[in-house]
């Protein structure tokens, strides 16, 4: 069965914030980063392997971000909160052939 295209196709609507209801939300390919607040070393936190717990969609969250700079006699142990939003949306996509 072959699909019929549609004419004039729109999505219409503004994003909302709303609840993932995700405990563990993983986003490959996302790195978020600072400048650590009490040494200066960049910190960094993949959301890839270390995913994001109860995210909501749509609006500014802070994620929580360590330092783990081992240089010293001590290590730092700073700590910085960052705010990201997770944008969830709905596009048009291309025609599939």
């Amino acid at each position: 069965m072959s699909k019929t295209k549609p004419l004039n196709a729109a999505v219409t609507g503004e994003p909302k914030p709303f609840d993932l209801n995700e405990k563990r939300f993983y986003l490959p390919g996302y790195v978020i980063a600072a400048d650590c607040p009490k040494c200066g070393m960049r910190m960094t936190r993949n959301v890839g392997d270390n995913y994001l717990s109860y995210p909501k969609a749509n609006k500014p969250e802070d994620v929580h971000l360590c330092c783990n700079n081992e240089s010293g006699e001590e290590s730092c142990d700073g700590e910085a909160w960052v705010p990201v939003i997770v944008n969830v949306s709905l596009l048009l996509a291309d025609p599939q052939p």
